[in-house]
């Protein structure tokens, strides 16, 4: 494993001259699977894995949920962790739900593998994670009859799958504070998330504080997924149109 001190650390740029001006940045690549941004700056306080459009490492594929993954960035270097059991996150081949990554590792997710390289950047790689830079999606408006009915479909197996997804989240978190303090908790869930960090996270304040910052930014990531569900109902009842055919409406 990289140490902290490595190019990995907090994802930072390594080298730069100007914003403007090509700099070498720590990125995700992707090694195996199917993407429109085969390569993405680790920049910022988290970088969202899914399905989602908001999510700076968009898959395909309808194995993924909207999200999968949250990488956090903090004092020591770079941190993943599995919001949801499946596909299974790896790191390094060896199956887990939440570790310590950097520079050379290679993470996989379900038919997904990426590596964690140093790569060179034109301009300011912040402004690569605006949702205009994710995989675009048509407008209602432009979509054909059959397109919408698909759409549809698509949406409302999304929105079950993230309630899911919600409450496999809610139950790490509690299970997270849980274990920082000390005390003994009982299963919330037979699918809850195992928090690995917990146990592995070195005692003192400064390991809670560790748990505590990726707790909110796993809360944040939770925000996020919420207001991807808000857009999704809001498109959903666009397309609930009264003139028009039964076929194209949502059911209740």
């Amino acid at each position: 494993m990289p140490q902290p001190e490595s190019a990995a650390k907090a994802g930072s740029p390594v080298n730069s001259e100007s914003a403007s001006q090509r700099m070498d940045v720590v990125c995700f690549v992707v090694r195996r699977g199917r993407t429109r941004h085969p390569q993405r700056p680790l920049t910022g306080q988290r970088f969202l894995i899914g399905s989602g459009s908001n999510c700076q490492l968009q898959l395909g594929g309808t194995e993924i949920p909207m999200l999968h993954s949250v990488v956090v960035r903090d004092d020591e270097g770079l941190w993943i962790e599995a919001l949801v059991p499946a596909p299974q996150l790896s790191i390094n081949g060896v199956n887990t739900r939440a570790g310590r990554i950097g520079v050379g590792d290679v993470i996989a997710i379900g038919p997904f593998e990426f590596g964690i390289q140093v790569a060179s950047v034109v301009g300011d790689p912040q402004r690569e994670e605006t949702p205009e830079a994710m995989e675009p999606q048509k407008s209602p408006e432009e979509m054909s009859a059959v397109e919408l009915v698909d759409a549809v479909g698509q949406d409302l197996a999304e929105i079950k799958k993230w309630e899911e997804d919600r409450r496999s989240a809610a139950a790490a978190l509690r299970e997270a504070a849980l274990q920082a303090e000390g005390l003994d908790s009982q299963p919330i869930e037979p699918a809850s998330i195992p928090v690995a960090a917990v146990t592995a996270a070195p005692s003192g304040a400064g390991g809670h504080s560790d748990v505590s910052r990726r707790a909110a930014a796993l809360l944040a990531a939770q925000h996020e997924l919420a207001e991807m569900l808000q857009k999704l109902s809001d498109q959903l009842r666009q397309l609930d149109d009264p003139q028009e055919d039964h076929e194209l409406r949502v059911s209740a």
